[in-house]
């Protein structure tokens, strides 16, 4: 059931993407404030879609959502300080509790908005808030690194054009 209702985060957040992406002029990048608030608003519609919010409960949802969202991308933003070069076993454990003590300040987030959501969401539709979260959570995680491997991969074939074409060979398809 869950592996389903991952199915359909993925493909509807995908496919909302892409329309966004189609409506955007090619070699125009989104500024940060505009990708946030397009992602925003990719997850509302796939919270509205999933939790089947009414028109009224998404007006309530949203503020709340997006002030979650934020406060989520701060902790999220803490826990990616840089990653200490592991030379002994106390800087593994020091990195290994680092880790951990993010984990636990995004459980302190999710704690402190769940009363806020309950006052806009059913019962049911609370239980299921923080599955489909982290559903979106991992398919924003797997994109991000498809798109990463991607260029990479881009990056390395024009390397190697570059290459054969300084050696005067023609380039592999």
């Amino acid at each position: 059931k869950r592996l389903m209702i991952f199915a359909i985060v993925a493909i509807s957040a995908l496919t909302m993407i892409a329309d966004d992406q189609k409506k955007q002029p090619k070699g125009q990048k989104l500024s940060p404030e505009e990708r946030k608030a397009q992602m925003l608003n990719a997850r509302v519609k796939t919270m509205k879609e999933k939790l089947l919010l009414t028109a009224e409960q998404t007006d309530k949802f949203i503020p709340i959502y997006q002030e979650y969202m934020d406060e989520m991308g701060k902790q999220f933003g803490k826990g990616k300080a840089k990653k200490a070069e592991v030379r002994t076993i106390e800087d593994a454990q020091k990195q290994v509790i680092e880790g951990l003590d993010a984990k636990a300040k995004v459980i302190e987030v999710q704690k402190q908005f769940i009363p806020r959501f309950a006052k806009v969401l059913t019962p049911q539709q609370l239980v299921k808030f923080l599955p489909v979260e982290s559903d979106m959570q991992r398919m924003v995680r797997k994109e991000r690194m498809q798109r990463s491997k991607d260029s990479l991969r881009i990056k390395k074939k024009a390397r190697n054009e570059r290459i054969s074409r300084a050696k005067g060979i023609a380039p592999r398809e």
